[in-house]
């Protein structure tokens, strides 16, 4: 059932604790909840509404635009410092999604990888894009991403 779920929702384990996906993942009950077993999911998108309203699973909605001129490094953080709550903090497991799965949502697990792991942005896009083969940020927030290493190695976070 796992690998049936699992070809069908087009998702991808990519820590032992993160998740990334497209939409219709976050919307395959028996995947959510009795195999990937997340306590949170993380909507990087606009206009979807949370599947499973009986709070079990925590929700997050970011609006993010998937266009290159849209600012989402003004959302790592906050994306950033959820997934940490959830991961390090609850120890629970958590999906992150945008409506494929291939821009938004994998430029928000980069940022994270970035920070958690102090990691430079080629090292995280590897990683991310080993487990999920897929993704393709838009060179707008491509360039964000840049923009945040920067950001990361004046700080001394990397």
């Amino acid at each position: 059932m796992a690998q049936e779920a699992g070809k069908l929702a087009n998702y991808n384990q990519i820590t032992d604790q993160i998740y990334l996906s497209g939409f219709e993942a976050s919307e395959h009950e028996e995947l959510v909840k009795n195999v990937m077993k997340v306590g949170a999911i993380l909507t990087v998108a606009n206009d979807i509404d949370p599947k499973f309203t009986d709070g079990k699973i925590e929700y997050k909605l970011i609006n993010i635009i998937d266009s290159e001129q849209h600012n989402v490094k003004q959302h790592f953080m906050e994306c950033i410092e959820f997934i940490k709550r959830i991961t390090e903090v609850e120890g629970k497991c958590i999906l992150v999604h945008c409506a494929a799965g291939v821009s938004r949502s994998a430029s928000v697990v980069i940022a994270y990888m970035m920070v958690s792991r102090k990691l430079k942005l080629k090292e995280a896009f590897t990683i991310v894009k080993e487990k999920r083969p897929c993704i393709r940020p838009n060179e707008g927030f491509m360039r964000q991403l840049e923009e945040f290493e920067r950001d990361l190695i004046s700080q001394g976070v990397i």
